[in-house]
């Protein structure tokens, strides 16, 4: 339904806003686009593309999910 009321979703929406803002919160991304790069200049790209720092050993952390940039 729209109008110019709050919504009846508003008060759930905010609280989950709040929890994020103070505590960690699941976000399922299951939906977004997923991508397999390999090569030489993999983790240069990636470096370059990703918000996180790519460029760590195995199994020490890091990102393995992470947001991608836009140059546009």
């Amino acid at each position: 339904m729209h109008s110019y009321e709050e919504p009846n979703w508003f008060k759930h929406t905010a609280e989950e806003g709040r929890a994020a803002g103070a505590d960690a919160v699941p976000f399922d991304q299951s939906s977004f686009g997923k991508h397999f790069v390999q090569g030489r200049d993999a983790c240069r790209f990636l470096q370059w593309l990703c918000a996180g720092n790519i460029d760590v050993a195995v199994g020490k952390g890091g990102a393995s999910v992470c947001s991608t940039l836009s140059t546009t």
